[in-house]
């Protein structure tokens, strides 16, 4: 599925998950880590995204709920009950083909196994579902 949303990839997970969101569509996706940015403050890593109009990909779920959604390019936390590479590209796969991810510009999203929980500028968390089958 073609997107064009880009992704920042959190050093918490795989860089190969940033060139495999590449080869899915997704335009300009990177990672924390090939950009040699570990270690990388929250501020940095979001003044980046907004910069190259990414969405930040992580599982670092202490690190989002810090995040205003306002000032936000937009964040997707995976929290996921397993983390194999296998699966989080399955989630993803389903996420993606929802068409979802084109609405996370400017919000702070919790996905996990076929739904997630979006929080808006205003702080309203509203909850979605999307087709996932493991």
């Amino acid at each position: 599925m073609k997107s064009s949303t880009g992704v920042l990839v959190d050093e918490c997970l795989s860089p190969q998950l940033a060139q495999w969101l590449t080869e899915q569509g997704c335009r300009n996706a990177v990672s924390v880590r090939d950009l040699d940015m570990l270690g990388a403050e929250d501020e940095e890593l979001l003044g980046l995204a907004r910069q190259n109009d990414q969405i930040l990909l992580t599982l670092d779920w202490k690190r989002v709920r810090t995040f205003r959604a306002s000032d936000s390019p937009g964040v997707v936390c995976l929290r996921l009950g397993e983390r194999t590479r296998q699966h989080i590209k399955a989630v993803l796969s389903a996420f993606m083909a929802s068409g979802h991810i084109e609405k996370c510009k400017h919000k702070v999203l919790r996905l996990s196994e076929g739904r997630f929980n979006v929080t808006d500028c205003a702080g309203n968390s509203t909850r979605f579902s999307f087709g996932f089958f493991a």
